[in-house]
């Protein structure tokens, strides 16, 4: 009866065991890792206006090794306009402080919320999905990973109604914000194009605003819709502006003096309304010109000049090749004196990855990685993703199984960066040793 049992124990675990063979493993945060992963959520403002914006900030909490994350599910936040900015792969992290001492702390993502209605909001839905080598060792080979899944907590907001009475020309905006316009020129004719320039810049709600409205003199009209562009778009920015172009034709001569545009606005810290105007610009408009400018009569000739002493076409289109073909073989030579053999390529490698004055660090490495990469041809590999990186290196004939290598290198190189603490030699040095066979593939194939 024992042997039975002890039978059936083994083959629940084996059940239970064997989904851990196979890729990424998502498991629910245990009670052991609980409080090694925790999210905390923060608003710079919980009672904003109707229309006011606040920013909101996600941060991980972790002991440990870092995790490398990736968003999961959609959050929910109904009557809100919500902009995202999210971190990508790996982040940097801080030691934390205080009750959390011993934990570091990244950012993990930061959204600008406009509330588009009055009363109680709520945010909330938020998961994160965190990804830790299985054996929770570095390495640069295959390895299994495994998942976790942690969710951010609420985020309440009481959103207060802007204060009656609201004016007519008020359009939404909330914050404080500064008004130009500026005139390609200050001169033209009648019927000729004007492009003026509007940016309108603070802090505030400006991505969720219509465009303000254009105020002309008679006799102008506008030609084209407003072409608005976010001059500045990044999370905790205290300004941004938005800068809208618009073509106006004038149809009489005359000088205009004029304010193109104003902007009402709510002030949430002085709670009151307010307006920021342009500047007053003068345009000079002129009668309008001729339709066919009159081709100016060709100049007699000199007595200098004489039609005899002039090249003929055909002789000079031969010294113009001529010059060319001289000026092509010169920088073609050029590139053949500079290009260096691969066997020079290859010391340089070994001399690079191999020797022991240079610093040895996970940040020195990757720079190494990255400037052996560029001088085998990939151009910017720093700024490339894993797929890009991948196909700049196949199609300089890099086999499939060195580039997996290289990118398994750079995912343990990152690994080592944004873990705390000082990686030991020990660490280092088999990295330093693949990362040379690597390149040599790499220079070999070049």
């Amino acid at each position: 009866m024992a042997q039975h049992f002890r039978y059936i124990v083994a083959v629940l675990i084996l059940l239970l065991s064997a989904p851990l063979r196979s890729g990424a493993t998502a498991v629910a945060v245990s009670d052991s890792l609980r409080g090694k992963f925790y999210l905390d959520a923060a608003v710079n403002n919980r009672t904003p206006y109707v229309g006011e914006e606040v920013l909101l900030t996600y941060t991980l909490f972790f002991s440990g090794m870092a995790p490398k994350i990736a968003d999961t599910g959609k959050q929910e936040h109904a009557g809100l306009w919500v902009q995202e900015f999210t971190p990508e792969g790996y982040i940097r992290s801080t030691p934390a402080e205080g009750k959390d001492a011993g934990y570091r702390k990244a950012v993990v993502k930061q959204m600008k919320v406009v509330p588009m209605q009055a009363g109680r909001l709520l945010i909330s839905g938020y998961r994160l999905r965190c990804i830790l080598p299985l054996n929770n060792r570095i390495s640069f080979e295959n390895q299994r990973d495994v998942e976790y899944i942690i969710t951010g907590p609420e985020v309440p907001l009481e959103v207060r109604p802007l204060p009656d009475p609201v004016p007519e020309q008020f359009i939404g905006a909330v914050g404080r914000f500064s008004v130009t316009a500026s005139p390609e020129r200050s001169r033209l004719h009648v019927g000729e194009p004007l492009t003026l320039t509007i940016t309108i810049s603070g802090k505030g709600n400006l991505k969720t605003l219509p465009p303000a409205a254009i105020r002309m003199p008679e006799g102008f009209r506008q030609d084209s819709p407003d072409v608005s562009t976010v001059l500045q778009n990044r999370a905790g920015n205290d300004h941004e502006a938005v800068s809208t172009s618009v073509i106006l034709i004038p149809e009489r001569q005359g000088t205009y003096r004029f304010s193109p545009v104003s902007l009402l606005y709510f002030n949430p810290a002085g709670r009151s309304y307010e307006s920021a105007s342009a500047r007053e610009i003068t345009v000079e408009v002129l009668p309008a010109a001729a339709a066919v400018d009159r081709i100016p009569e060709k100049p007699p000739a000199t007595a200098s000049e004489n039609p005899s002493d002039r090249l003929p076409t055909g002789m000079i289109m031969l010294l113009v090749t001529f010059l060319l073909l001289v000026l092509t073989l010169y920088v073609i030579g050029r590139r053949q004196r500079s290009r260096k053999t691969p066997s020079a390529v290859s010391g340089e490698h070994q001399a690079l990855f191999r020797s022991s004055g240079n610093e040895r660090s996970p940040e020195a490495l990757r720079q190494q990685l990255f400037r052996a990469l560029r001088q085998n041809g990939v151009q910017n590999p720093e700024s490339m993703t894993g797929e890009q990186l991948k196909k700049a290196l196949t199609e300089r004939n890099v086999t499939d199984e060195t580039a997996g290598s290289l990118l398994q290198l750079l995912k343990a190189i990152d690994r080592l960066i944004y873990s705390p603490g000082t990686p030991p030699a020990e660490t280092i040095e088999p990295l330093y040793q693949k990362a040379a066979a690597i390149i040599d593939a790499i220079a070999e194939k070049g």
